[in-house]
């Protein structure tokens, strides 16, 4: 069951491509596509964009149609009213020695683009790696090795999925899928088609697959596991190709080998939390983050955007010794040891975070307990842990340890269930970046002018919202909307 897989997260993406001097450049004349939060744009095609070159013999494993050795990948910038709703792409297969008068220039740029599906410049470093299936595992075989997943975590620290299964762009091996596998049939001849490639969103900022050259020069190799090994904090920004994807999701391209042209397909992978209409499924924890919509709240917010609308000198960033060994999910630990997390108290909301830096807060919580799935009386260890990330009043916030996400929860009601109020963030990262939206609107919220003070609530309200949509549903920050309203 293991694979061959070319992880080509390090690397990059091609800004410029090997283009044979009396071919035009591609346009795509789809009809009615748009840009997220707009109308259709105007009717005329849009240019195609370069976003991926690799030559055969840079790729182990990496096996083109007889007579080729180059592949490129373009697609339209622009999402499609198909049943993908994405960007639309075109696999080119060439033959460098046949490519006469081919030129590497700038291609033109469309005339419109969602900068979710604009690559930066930038070159891959492949590096083969064996891996296993995530969400491949045959019917099953998943739920029969799941007890075995768990033993393996206490006894070794670790958990399969972050060292058995990659979920960064790689050629070869299994989709990093995130949803339902929705592996393609081959129109032509009905038999599965192979994965050849994926180019995904995220790129490892910690973890197993992380390059040794792109390691934290201040962390102890010899002593730290690979699974828990972490970027170096100065390079971090500069990874991988910067797109979003739309919703940290990705596209998974498929070939067929049997038919004689060698046809394609692809699949475009949302992150697990976004449907097909781009709604948001509610589930108690969710892994992974989603796209923001404007430009100036960063995905994962960096220090000195935080430290802006918080101050200088509010993050607390702890050690990897310093963290709780219950707290499992790599994206929260990574996120705390790199940028750190908002020790505040917000006064024009009552929020307070302040208790992060005392030890106690490492004392986790029975999650299972507090959101009355059992009973007090039960004495069977506890397999589910919670930490408490922010107060207001006496509603809290926590944090799943496992997966990730930030959930709100009432202490008033935690026998019956009552206590689970719904997710209140999707993780750690979007959580600090809706502090830093309070902390830059709070002046303005302060003011005895009720009109500015109105449309600075309406405004922060809805970059909040836009940010995570969560955040319309949730009692947490009804409560707080109502408070400054």
């Amino acid at each position: 069951m293991a694979s061959r897989a070319v992880p080509i997260s390090s690397g990059k993406t091609a800004s410029t491509s090997l283009w044979p001097a009396d071919e035009p450049w591609p346009m795509c004349a789809e009809p009615d596509p748009y840009e997220p939060l707009a109308a259709p744009v105007a009717p005329e095609p849009a240019a195609m964009v370069p976003v991926l070159q690799l030559y055969a013999r840079d790729v182990p494993g990496l096996v083109l149609p007889a007579g080729t050795d180059l592949l490129q990948i373009l697609w339209c910038p622009l999402v499609h009213e198909d049943d993908q709703c994405a960007a639309n792409p075109q696999l080119r297969w060439r033959s460098t020695a046949l490519t006469a008068g081919a030129t590497a220039g700038q291609p033109p740029r469309p005339h419109a683009a969602d900068e979710d599906y604009l690559p930066r410049p930038c070159t891959v470093s492949p590096t083969p790696a064996t891996e296993y299936p995530n969400w491949d595992l045959p019917q099953g075989l998943g739920t029969l090795l799941g007890e075995r997943f768990e033993t393996l975590k206490e006894e070794r620290g670790y958990d399969y999925f972050e060292v058995a299964t990659t979920q960064q762009s790689k050629v070869g091996g299994y989709p990093g899928w995130t949803q339902e596998p929705d592996r393609p049939d081959c129109a032509g001849c009905g038999s599965r088609m192979e994965h050849l490639l994926s180019i995904t969103a995220t790129e490892p900022g910690m973890g197993r697959w992380l390059p040794l050259d792109d390691r934290d020069p201040g962390q102890d190799g010899a002593t730290t596991p690979c699974w828990m090994a972490r970027a170096d904090p100065a390079a971090l920004d500069t990874f991988g190709h910067d797109m979003d994807l739309g919703d940290l999701g990705g596209m998974c391209f498929f070939i067929c080998r049997s038919c004689p042209d060698t046809p394609y397909t692809h699949r475009y992978e949302r992150s697990e939390q976004a449907d097909q209409d781009g709604t948001m499924i509610e589930n108690r924890g969710t892994t992974g983050s989603h796209a923001v919509t404007r430009d100036d709240i960063p995905l994962i917010p960096d220090v000195q955007w935080l430290e802006e609308r918080l101050g200088e000198g509010t993050l607390w960033r702890p050690s990897e010794a310093d963290l709780p060994a219950e707290l499992t999910d790599a994206g929260s630990r990574e996120f705390l040891i790199t940028v750190g997390f908002p020790t505040v108290h917000l006064d024009v909301v009552d929020l307070d975070t302040r208790h992060l830096r005392h030890p106690s807060w490492k004392e986790p919580l029975d999650a299972d307990e507090i959101y009355g799935e059992r009973y007090p009386d039960d004495d069977s260890p506890p397999e589910n842990f919670a930490f408490t990330v922010a107060t207001r009043y006496d509603q809290h916030l926590m944090l799943d340890a496992a997966d990730g996400g930030i959930t709100h929860y009432d202490p008033n009601g935690w026998d019956h269930g009552r206590g689970w109020k719904g997710i209140a963030a999707n993780d750690l990262p979007t959580l600090a970046a809706l502090l830093g939206l309070i902390g830059e609107s709070s002046a303005t919220l302060s003011s005895t002018d009720d009109a500015l003070r109105t449309a600075a609530l309406t405004e922060m309200r809805e970059r909040m919202i836009e940010m995570e949509p969560y955040v319309d549903d949730c009692p947490f920050w009804a409560e707080v909307f109502q408070q400054l309203a």
